[in-house]
């Protein structure tokens, strides 16, 4: 009889405070890179913190999304946290989706947005700066730039936008929603999303929304059920989490007044900064999806079996040694940065050009702007949100 393999490691582990990276990944990525976990429910995993093996189970055909549906998965909550639409699929189909999708969210279509951008930064700006100071960087900027942009790039009613953010709180949200009220707010976006392309379909307009309505009548292979799915994420995706990284950046720049003063000194070092500060904020307070293995296979010198779980600790990755030099200091000069901040593979962020727009219109308008920015309050009083998927500061209190 072979000799029993060690314990599972007990996960997650203990959240350190604020944007600190949880300690125990550095010993894992040099130890175990794969490692065996046990969460409080479900089956035994294996948690995945080296850079080479994420990019290798985030893009490769033997790792499944569409397998993890109906399963006992490992999870931090009694009750699963279940997954729809093109989140849950694997390719060739989720290639024909994302591919139909992705003609409305391209380089070019998002470049031409800057102006917008830029406007709404300005009018939030203006109006914290007329307010006074100190200010709450959260509720006055992080939160609403990416939801009034929601407003004017998809042509939605102001008066609907706490609905929006309501339902952008709703998949954020950990263990404090109840499963019922998940589903009732679930039910009541599908419902917003399919009257809203009854409407454009009437009226076409030169927006998001549309443009995917455009892809579906226009002869593809998109379906209508998918077509709701997908204007669910152009409305919603990138809400909350673009709110809590831009206020996790300035939290970050804040706190290190050598970086904030290099941005000062050379504006030009923005897209770089935004790409380090991507790498470098642990985002992401579990893992990304599960995958699960759809064959036996090797993986950091460990043995999965079919139908294996494995989760991507992409901030563990993202400091990995093998491929960062020093992984653990923040540096603006890097020549190369493959960092999954915004994930990897076939599942990386659709969004990810409107996001990097509004960090990088963010931070150049902070050094426009407000260059003598700096926190109101010693950073060990800042309040970090708890009980959801991304962190966050509840409130950042600011002076200029």
């Amino acid at each position: 009889m072979p000799a029993p393999g060690p314990l599972p490691v007990a996960f997650p582990f203990p959240p350190p405070r604020g944007l600190l990276c949880c300690p125990e990944y550095r010993q894992l990525r040099a130890t175990q890179p794969v490692c065996r976990v046990r969460l409080p429910y479900g089956p035994d995993a294996w948690l995945v913190t080296g850079h080479a093996e994420a990019v290798t189970v985030l893009g490769g055909p033997k790792f499944s999304r569409a397998a993890t549906v109906g399963m006992d998965l490992p999870r931090e909550t009694p009750e699963p946290l279940e997954r729809t639409g093109i989140s849950v699929l694997d390719p060739p189909e989720h290639s024909r989706i994302r591919g139909l999708a992705a003609q409305a969210f391209t380089p070019r279509r998002i470049a031409v947005l800057r102006p917008q951008v830029e406007r709404c930064s300005d009018r939030l700006l203006a109006a914290m700066k007329a307010s006074g100071q100190p200010a709450d960087l959260v509720s006055c900027y992080a939160r609403p730039l990416p939801l009034q942009l929601v407003s004017e790039l998809r042509c939605i009613p102001p008066a609907d936008l706490h609905k929006l953010q309501a339902w952008s709180d709703a998949i954020a949200a950990g263990t404090s929603m109840s499963a019922a009220e998940r589903q009732r707010l679930e039910a009541d976006i599908v419902d917003y999303a399919t009257a809203l392309i009854a409407a454009r379909r009437a009226e076409p307009g030169d927006d998001l929304v549309s443009a995917l309505i455009t892809v579906r009548d226009g002869g593809s292979e998109l379906t209508e059920a998918e077509l709701v799915e997908l204007t669910i994420g152009v409305l919603v995706a990138g809400i909350d989490t673009v709110g809590n990284q831009l206020a996790n950046f300035a939290f970050m720049l804040l706190t290190h007044a050598a970086h904030w003063q290099a941005l000062r000194a050379s504006r030009e070092l923005v897209p770089a900064a935004v790409e380090e500060l991507l790498r470098f904020i642990p985002f992401d307070t579990g893992t990304m999806l599960p995958r699960v293995a759809v064959e036996p296979t090797t993986l950091g010198g460990q043995r999965i079996s079919q139908g294996d779980v494995l989760l991507v600790a992409a901030e563990a990755a993202n400091r990995d040694e093998r491929v960062f030099e020093d992984g653990e200091r923040l540096d603006f000069g890097r020549d190369s940065n493959p960092h999954l901040g915004l994930g990897y593979g076939p599942h990386y962020c659709l969004g990810a050009h409107l996001a990097r727009l509004q960090l990088q219109v963010a931070v150049e308008h902070w050094l426009e702007l407000l260059p003598e920015l700096r926190l109101a309050v010693p950073p060990e009083r800042i309040e970090w949100r708890r009980d959801q998927l991304v962190r966050g500061p509840v409130a950042l209190p600011v002076n200029w």
